[in-house]
């Protein structure tokens, strides 16, 4: 069998000498990244001895890390946290309140640890990243402090203590 290909009559191309029509592609990306933060922080079993403890008590190292990050040029991430309530909560009687709990300031891939305590009326910044990080932010030794307790001033009843904190990433 033999195929053979003809040219059309009549089709040559022509330039046309109106070359000014133009089409605009434009893709818009949002600021976006996807996050991970510790689920539970525990202080563990606390005992103190006696009526007034000076003892701070430290949670184990927490991880929080970004992912996927992409923000408008030269912005960076801010990582904070705020306590949904004044106190801790328990079935019991009184406890610790909210600004008991407090970080030092702890080492960062891509940014920078803050110095902070917690509190109920703001939130409060934990870490920034560098401006437009590329790859992983975060941390894997941040660490929660519930600060000493003079029980002699204010009583704390023993069991469960419970306090929700809401976590906010803002780009800047």
């Amino acid at each position: 069998m033999t195929i053979s290909a003809r040219p059309s009559l009549g089709a040559t191309g022509v330039s046309l000498s109106d070359t000014s029509q133009t089409t605009t592609f434009q893709a818009i990306i949002s600021e976006q990244i996807n996050v991970v933060v510790p689920s539970n922080v525990s202080f563990g079993n606390i005992t103190f001895n006696g009526n007034n403890s000076s003892v701070a008590v430290k949670s184990q190292p927490q991880t929080v890390r970004i992912t996927g990050v992409t923000l408008s040029k030269g912005n960076t991430v801010k990582v904070s946290l705020e306590a949904n309530s004044a106190n801790f909560t328990n079935s019991t009687g009184p406890t610790f309140a909210a600004g008991d709990v407090s970080w030092a300031e702890s080492t960062w891939t891509l940014g920078t640890g803050v110095v902070g305590t917690l509190t109920n009326t703001a939130f409060t910044d934990v870490a920034r990243s560098v401006a437009n990080p590329v790859g992983t932010v975060g941390t894997t030794n941040l660490v929660f402090t519930l600060g000493s307790h003079n029980f002699a001033a204010t009583a704390v009843q023993s069991g469960s203590q419970t306090l929700i904190a809401t976590w906010k990433f803002q780009s800047f």
